[in-house]
This record gives structure tokens, C-alpha cells and sequence, in this order.
């Protein structure tokens, strides 16, 4: 063959394993001219690129022929879907993959990150202009502007907010010093007493830095001083988390925080006009209230822990991540709604379909301490019962709990009862063993059981005495 260039011979455009190559062995020592073919001079190292390089695939092969696949299964190995997609196919099916939202395995969405509440309807409310989240991510002291981009909480006072982490982690510009304030005079804030336009929402992730503060702190709401006109959502001096609806006669609902740890909880306040208001803690309702007709004089919409004695004193290292404000009528399945928020904005992981409902949801978990309120049953045979602190734990809809109390039997060998309240309100079956069941024993060895009623546990046994006794109850229940 005569000499010829190299850009005169024939192009070839399909490369077979046994092809071959010329190669330059020991360029740097004892030069030598070999052939090689293209299957031993791929396959027989290890490919290392230099830095910042890529090797980049056919981006048109589907999954019948996935561009990285492997030697005798060539219909098995991953190939792109589309933009910020990637596919995982065996035997030319797609089996999963994984875009921006998370993975995806056989059609169903896996270990989803939810992202930060965006009001879409995956958090459990729309985002419309009665709905505005902010969610201190801004990396800066500052007004803090809704995700909507339509309100805003005008940073005010002479403390800056400052730099701490969130309920995640992450270091972010949501720390009160003791005069920051975050508030508003926009009147969409203001509350009435109309049916349904005037249900709200108000909570978030806040950050408690002190069980027992020296004044009332509260931490969101519509009023300057607790009382005649709003409402607010406030820890109290006593250590006790309170609502408040505040006109002509104030309605309250109070939650016992006294023994709780100093950090981040997930606390909603919702209010049904004409029907009742709520309290949730850590996606739990943890309590039920009436309704009250609130004063309507509202000026001032604020979070930030401020004392309420002095709006422009706050309660200094208070934190907020993540809190909205909805008005307008309430959800009819305002429980899990409320559990969605808190499972979303802490980021918890779930299985979705693709079209993003959810198959698999984690279970809430989650524990705390609480005094059980007593309430006496007509001819119980109990002159009084002190209950003590108990503790709950709460997995999925099963609460467990455990306590004691000091009880003050009238008569001796008596069939005897009362009834102590729920650390999570549920609307169990009367009588239902099924519903909430366990047991009671006392110090002089009265023994007894315990199940559902009135929206409590009964607590039911023959007295050993006819005195006081310490009592120990131990019992589980569903949340319904």
C-alpha cells in the first residue's frame, strides 16, 4: 500500500472490540511502534479523569438502550429523560430515577425532602392572597416579605435580628434581640367575627427561650396589650401556652409548658368563628376552646416574643422559622393539615406518586410532659385526686402514658371512678376498651382499669381504704 496520510484513509464510523490502533509503548524509555485493539485499550485500566472534566453520554438514547449500561445487558443502565432527569432502566423498563424533586423507584415518588412551605397545595393550603408564609431565608437582617411577595414584616426596633440556626440547622437571620420587632399594620391581618371569612390560621416553628418568662411574651398575633380587642398566641409567666380571643369576654385555651426543655416547637393557632378555636404543638392537638365575638380594633400584627406589656420589649434569643397567617374558612380536615405543615416544614421525608400524593407518610413521633385535669364522676366514691406531671409519648395515632396521682377514697371496698384529661384531645368511642385501655394500682393495693369516656380516660377500681392513696395509671389510646 502506498504511503498516505492520515486524513486520506477511510473513515470508520463503527468501532468492533477487535479493531486496532497503533500505540507508542514506553514513549519515555525504549520507544516501540505496537498495535493495540480498542477492547484492550479501554477495558484494560481504570479511566481517570483530570479535574473538572466529564465524560458525557448520548442524551438521545432512551431506555431500550441506555448509554451507560453494561457488557452482554446493554438494555440495563441509566440515560436521560429530560431536562434535570435521569432514568434507571432493566431489561429496556424503566424501573426509577431521579429529578430535582427527589427519586423516583417503579412510578412512585421515594425519600422526598420537602422543601420550605411554599402555601401550594401540598402543604395543606393554597397559596392565595388570604395565605402568607415567611420563611427567614433571606441570609440578612432585614423586612421579612411573604412568599407571595405581598406583605411584609417590617424589621423595627434597635436590635437587628441575628444569625442562629433554624429548626434544621441552618445558620439564618431569625434571632429577636430584646427590641426587635417584626410587625404590620396591614389591615388583611385584622379579624372579625364573620362566618368563615374570619376562620384563621396563625403559628410556625418558634424558638422558646424561657418556659417561665418574667412577663407574658407573646409570640404572634393582633393586639398591643391582651386584652378587649385580637387575639394572640402567648407563653405566660406561669409556663403556661396560651390562645387568647380577646372582646367583651376573652376565651382562652391553656397548654401546661412548665416542664418542657428550653428549643424549637412547631405551635398553630386555628379559630373557627361560631365554633371553636384550637391549639396544636409539634403537629398535636393538645387543645380545644370556645369561640369568643373579639374586639375589632387592631392595629398591630406582630411576631417576635414581645412582652406584652411593652410591645417594644421583646423576649431576647426568641427565634422563628417558617410562620404564616391564613384567613378564611378553615379546612375541614384541620388536623392533617396542621400534621402536614409540621411534617413539611421540618423537612421529614414521605413516599409520593408522581403526581405528588403521598403513599407512604412517616409516622409522627414525637413525646413530652403534661398535668392531667380531674374531673369527678357523681357517686365515685372520691372525695379528691391530685394528679401529678405525666409523661406521653405519641407514635402515628397510638399515645401512650404514664403518671400518678394522689386520690382520696370516701369509703373503703367501693366501687369507685373518675376521670382524667388527655395530653392529645381525641374523640374516642364511650366505654371502648378498644379505644384507650390500661391500668391503675395504688400504694394500699387498689387495682383497677382504665378506658375511653367523654373524651377522656376513666379510670375505674374497688378502694382499699378510706383515705388518701398514691396511684400509679399507666394506659394507651387512639387518636380519633
Amino acid at each position: 500500500m502506498a504511503d498516505k496520510k492520515i486524513t486520506e484513509l477511510t473513515e470508520l464510523t463503527a468501532v468492533a472490540t477487535s479493531d486496532m490502533c497503533l500505540i507508542v509503548d514506553d514513549p519515555s524509555g525504549s520507544a516501540e511502534t505496537k498495535k493495540i485493539t480498542r477492547n484492550n485499550l479501554i477495558g484494560s485500566e481504570d479511566i481517570t479523569m483530570a479535574a473538572n472534566k466529564q465524560i458525557l453520554a448520548d442524551d438521545t438514547a432512551g431506555v431500550s438502550a441506555p448509554p451507560i449500561a453494561f457488557d452482554g445487558d446493554d438494555d440495563t443502565g441509566v440515560y436521560r429523560v429530560g431536562a434535570n432527569q435521569a432514568g434507571f432502566g432493566a431489561g429496556g423498563v424503566k424501573q426509577g430515577g431521579y429529578d430535582t424533586n427527589g427519586m423516583l423507584l417503579a412510578g412512585n415518588r421515594a425519600f422526598i425532602n420537602d422543601v420550605q412551605l411554599t402555601g401550594s397545595t401540598d402543604d395543606g393550603f393554597p397559596n392565595t392572597t388570604t395565605t402568607y408564609i415567611w420563611n427567614f431565608d433571606s441570609g440578612a437582617d432585614g423586612n421579612q416579605t411573604d412568599v407571595v411577595g405581598s406583605k411584609v414584616l417590617t424589621r423595627a426596633g434597635a436590635n437587628a435580628l441575628t444569625a442562629s440556626n433554624d429548626v434544621l440547622g441552618v445558620s439564618r437571620y431569625n434571632t429577636c434581640g430584646a427590641d426587635t420587632e417584626l410587625t404590620s399594620t396591614d389591615t388583611a391581618f385584622n379579624i372579625a367575627n364573620t362566618a368563615d371569612t374570619d376562620d384563621f390560621i396563625l403559628g410556625g416553628w418558634f424558638y422558646i427561650p424561657d418556659m417561665t418568662p418574667a412577663a407574658n411574651v407573646v409570640l404572634g398575633g393582633n393586639t398591643t396589650d391582651l386584652a378587649d380587642h385580637g387575639y394572640a398566641l402567648y407563653i405566660a409567666t406561669d409556663g403556661i401556652l396560651r390562645t387568647a380571643l380577646l372582646g367583651a369576654t376573652d376565651q382562652r385555651i391553656l397548654h401546661d409548658m412548665t416542664n418542657a426543655t428550653i428549643g424549637w416547637y412547631h405551635i398553630v393557632f386555628a379559630r373557627e368563628v361560631g365554633v371553636a378555636q384550637y391549639l396544636f404543638v409539634n403537629g398535636n392537638l393538645v387543645g380545644k376552646g370556645s369561640d369568643a365575638t373579639i374586639g375589632t380594633t387592631q392595629t398591630k400584627f406582630q411576631f417576635s416574643g414581645y412582652n406584652h406589656s411593652n410591645s417594644n420589649v421583646c423576649e431576647s434569643g426568641t427565634r422563628l422559622d417558617e410562620i404564616f397567617f391564613r384567613k378564611g374558612v378553615l379546612p375541614t380536615n384541620l388536623s392533617d393539615v396542621i400534621r402536614n405543615i409540621y411534617s413539611r416544614s421540618a423537612k421529614k421525608f414521605a413516599v409520593k406518586d408522581q403526581a405528588g400524593n403521598v403513599m407512604i407518610e412517616p409516622p409522627v413521633v414525637s413525646s413530652g410532659t403534661y398535668l392531667p385535669i380531674y374531673t369527678a364522676v357523681g357517686g365515685g366514691n372520691v372525695d379528691s385526686c391530685t394528679p401529678s406531671n405525666s409523661n406521653w409519648i405519641r407514635v402515628g395515632d397510638l399515645v401512650s402514658v404514664t403518671g400518678t396521682c394522689a386520690v382520696d377514697f370516701t369509703a373503703a371496698a367501693t366501687q369507685s371512678y373518675f376521670q382524667l384529661s388527655l395530653p392529645i384531645t381525641s374523640a374516642m368511642t364511650d366505654d371502648s376498651l378498644a379505644d384507650a385501655s390500661g391500668t391503675a394500682c395504688t400504694s394500699a393495693g387498689s387495682t383497677g382499669y382504665v378506658y375511653a369516656r367523654n373524651g377522656s380516660i376513666r379510670i375505674e377500681m374497688t378502694s382499699a381504704t378510706n383515705g388518701a392513696e398514691t396511684m400509679s395509671v399507666s394506659y394507651s389510646y387512639i387518636l380519633k
